[in-house]
């Protein structure tokens, strides 16, 4: 009896060994080895291409910290093309644009103006898969720190209109461009361009370029239409409450300062304000405005945020 009482506190003592060396194995590899990959080979780089509502989204890939602007230039565009090896690197939520074969022939990049030379294949697109392309790579190249405007050429020649229409191209594509674009307007008259950012169902930030005809300051036409579409149209959202207002706002030294009403805050307690909420707001105004600082503000001049572009959030 006392021996068979030895075995089993042996046969467990061996067992506890045996799966602490396991557990620590384990915790070494999922700990200490993708930290190693990541912060000293690969650095984490956007790419717009399609979510899977159809719209120009941001998301991101891993590449070697190491590449030039050019080679992360020529990676980014093949991940971008369908069919590609390189489709694999995107998130789940996204699919490539570029159509199957198309090939950047070259790239040159000269003051910060990319030159993009692709094959005919980029032609085959459908009007409205070339405006999201054109979107997609104007987006993802100028968040490069290296490139402030693209050019396109097909086989040597200057993409001058969007294919298959008669909309001219200008020389220099920037954001300017617009992106997921959506047109409101009844006339010519006081028409306003505004960015807005509206939660997609992947939880991702959708950049929307809206035309209206609205000659009000461009800060109240974001928030009043954020806030009075917290249920949207086409698959994207707002979290801002219907009630919130901006009371007052001012704009100086690349600094926007927005007072609001207390629908700013979550709760009934005025100690929470969503994430999503000040998110929304600051990529909005970021995208609409070329300003550096956004600071937001209770109608009791409590500061709640102030947040800068060149920090992500």
């Amino acid at each position: 009896m006392l021996k068979k009482r030895a075995l089993n506190r042996i046969f467990l003592s061996s067992v506890t060994l045996f799966i602490a060396l396991i557990l620590y194995t384990f915790t070494f590899i999922k700990y200490e080895k993708p930290k190693n990959i990541v912060n000293n080979v690969s650095v984490k780089e956007g790419i717009y291409t399609l979510n899977n509502d159809n719209y120009v989204s941001k998301g991101y890939i891993y590449v070697n910290k190491n590449l030039t602007c050019l080679e992360r230039v020529k990676l980014l565009i093949d991940t971008m093309i369908e069919k590609n090896n390189k489709n694999a690197l995107l998130p789940s939520y996204f699919k490539p644009i570029l159509p199957q074969n198309t090939k950047l022939l070259n790239a040159e990049l000269s003051n910060k103006i990319i030159k993009l030379n692709f094959s005919v294949e980029f032609l085959s697109a459908t009007n409205e898969q070339i405006e999201k392309m054109i979107e997609a790579i104007i987006y993802t190249l100028t968040d490069l720190d290296d490139i402030n405007g693209v050019e396109l050429y097909i086989n040597g020649e200057l993409l001058k209109y969007i294919p298959h229409t008669n909309k001219n191209l200008p020389t220099i594509l920037t954001k300017d461009y617009g992106i997921n674009k959506k047109y409101e307007i009844s006339s010519n008259k006081d028409i306003n361009k505004v960015v807005l950012y509206y939660l997609g169902f992947d939880n991702n930030f959708i950049p929307i370029t809206k035309y209206v005809n609205d000659k009000r300051e461009k800060l109240e036409i974001i928030v009043e239409d954020l806030s009075s579409n917290y249920i949207f149209y086409e698959n994207l959202a707002s979290l801002l409450n219907y009630n919130l207002k901006l009371i007052d706002y001012k704009m100086e030294d690349k600094t926007i300062t927005m007072t609001f009403n207390s629908y700013i805050y979550d709760d009934a307690s005025k100690k929470v304000v969503k994430d999503e909420v000040i998110n929304a707001l600051t990529y909005s105004v970021f995208a609409t405005y070329d300003v550096e600082k956004v600071v937001f503000m209770d109608e009791n001049d409590k500061i709640l945020e102030k947040l800068r572009k060149d920090i992500e959030f």
